[in-house]
């Protein structure tokens, strides 16, 4: 998927016109340096939602709610890094025989999109909302047989899995740990953990979650697995944030 892919199905699933759509991000362009240019515009709107919750619960009524995060995972999965990411991983699950693989947190479903066209089964797990129904419509519209289930309390998954993808979501989690506790839980024995995670430089990263930063490849290690890989994907090498990890389960 390139970005001119993602305008097209922007538009076509939120009935934008696409130039209009184009015009917007232009703007934003012209406004903000960096990376990953939509991503700023969601840091704003959470940015002003964070300073009126009172409990983390109401952080899914964010991520349920926000239009945004359409916008900036589409650009975000359209760059060339998190592209060859993709195909590195599936390269990685080839090799491992992996036959199911678990999209923990799976956001456009970008990730369990090209799992499904390399012959994996997929499975997106995310929280109900506005990303994740862009998701479902995204692939009924390839007419790919991917499995969807909606995180909507700590119930048990029905199965186990060869693989999980878990790609930026911890640092948004009430409870980082208690995700890779859970994710140990349903993975097959032996089976591989594919992780990245920002709790520094990305406003959306909880502020209170900033303690495990530098830290938590120990605590993945010490909830039982072993990293297998470590390999700089993008940007600064002296920031985890940067980094692919895959870790198997002991």
């Amino acid at each position: 998927m390139n970005l001119n892919q993602a305008f097209q199905e922007i538009s076509e699933y939120l009935q934008i016109d696409i130039n209009k759509l184009k015009e917007k991000y232009e703007e934003i362009s012209k406004k903000y340096e960096g990376y990953n240019k939509w991503s700023h515009v969601t840091e704003e709107e959470f940015e002003e939602f964070i300073q009126n919750i009172r409990n983390p619960s109401q952080l899914r009524d964010f991520y349920a709610n926000t239009k945004n995060y359409i916008f900036e995972l589409m650009e975000y999965h359209a760059t060339e890094v998190k592209s060859k990411m993709r195909k590195h991983c599936i390269e990685i699950m080839k090799e491992h025989n992996v036959k199911t693989v678990l999209d923990y947190g799976c956001g456009i479903g970008q990730d369990s999109i090209e799992a499904a066209e390399a012959g994996l089964r997929a499975i997106a797990y995310d929280l109900p909302g506005k990303t994740f129904e862009f998701a479902k419509w995204r692939f009924k519209k390839r007419n790919l047989n991917i499995t969807s289930i909606e995180l909507t309390s700590d119930e048990k998954l029905p199965e186990k899995y060869d693989a999980v993808t878990c790609f930026e979501v911890v640092m948004h989690t009430p409870d980082p740990i208690k995700v890779i506790q859970k994710i140990y839980q349903i993975l097959n024995e032996n089976g591989l953990l594919f992780f990245t995670a920002r709790f520094k430089g990305y406003k959306l990263a909880l502020e209170y979650n900033q303690k495990y930063a530098g830290k938590f490849d120990g605590i993945i290690q010490d909830i039982g697995f072993e990293r297998i890989i470590k390999k700089h994907m993008w940007g600064p090498t002296n920031e985890d944030g940067k980094y692919l990890y895959v870790y198997k389960k002991l």
